[in-house]
């Protein structure tokens, strides 16, 4: 089922923009394309290759550097803090979750594509879940129109 999920947003995902999909990935492939080993379930590697993609994140304001960051998600942050913080798989330690930032992935940039994996954390455990995550190795150079604000 979950599976299947996944495949139905890609679907939909891919339908709605223009990508290009160069390749099924696992983590071994993602360590080869990044340096660094990704956590993130069912990837598919894309390549923009059509119009800006805008995508979403969390961020702790008292650390700028962390603005931004590799993870980002397709979907405006919503709900409670503690229901995207679970939904994400993100730790408390990590982060409050203060600020959103919104940017655009742009044309020729490199993404990851895939469910979250779950995490042990200090105090909790999140489980994998069918919430898709956008990985950025080069957010840097990746991104355009950044634009951050608070969590209210």
């Amino acid at each position: 089922m979950k599976k299947l999920l996944f495949a139905i947003a890609l679907i939909t995902f891919s339908c709605k923009t223009n990508y290009h999909c160069n390749t099924d990935t696992n983590v071994i492939q993602l360590k080869e394309a990044c340096g660094i080993s990704v956590p993130i379930n069912n990837t598919v590697y894309y390549v923009n290759t059509g119009n800006p993609i805008t995508v979403y994140r969390v961020w702790d304001e008292t650390k700028p550097w962390t603005m931004l960051g590799m993870w980002w998600s397709l979907q405006r942050p919503s709900g409670s803090k503690e229901e995207y913080r679970k939904a994400n798989a993100i730790c408390p330690e990590w982060s409050p979750l203060t600020g959103i930032v919104s940017a655009e992935i742009k044309h020729g940039a490199k993404f990851f594509v895939g469910t979250t994996k779950g995490v042990q954390c200090e105090d909790v455990q999140y489980n994998d879940t069918s919430i898709i995550q956008i990985f950025i190795p080069e957010p840097s150079k990746s991104l355009r129109n950044v634009s951050a604000g608070p969590w209210n």
